[in-house]
């Protein structure tokens, strides 16, 4: 999670890294959660949520950088530490509606 590529606003970093990954990725389903590399030295999440999108929409989340998916009999969610996590932030609200449909 997180810390993917440490591209640190060199866009081709992230390109050497996408084709180090491709083998694995494309065997194996990758899934990602966003960390500080992926925000600072002015990646501000442009290159993350262009390469790895993650399967928000589904979740019914608003955002690629918190998300949830079901992986076998596990509920896998993915939350972002560098959003909003306070009552009644999107990030928060989301969580709470998404725990509540699980049920196991």
């Amino acid at each position: 999670a997180g810390d993917l590529a440490y591209a640190d606003g060199y866009p081709e970093r992230w390109d050497s890294f996408g084709r180090v990954m491709e083998p694995l990725a494309a065997e194996v389903p990758v899934l990602t959660a966003g960390g500080n590399h992926e925000f600072a030295y002015g990646e501000s999440w442009v290159s993350y949520n262009a390469r790895y999108p993650m399967p928000f929409r589904a979740s019914g989340s608003t955002s690629n950088l918190w998300w949830s998916r079901d992986v076998g009999p596990a509920h896998v969610i993915a939350l972002c530490s560098y959003a909003a996590t306070h009552e009644g932030s999107a990030q928060h609200s989301w969580l709470l509606r998404d725990l509540s449909r699980i049920d196991r």
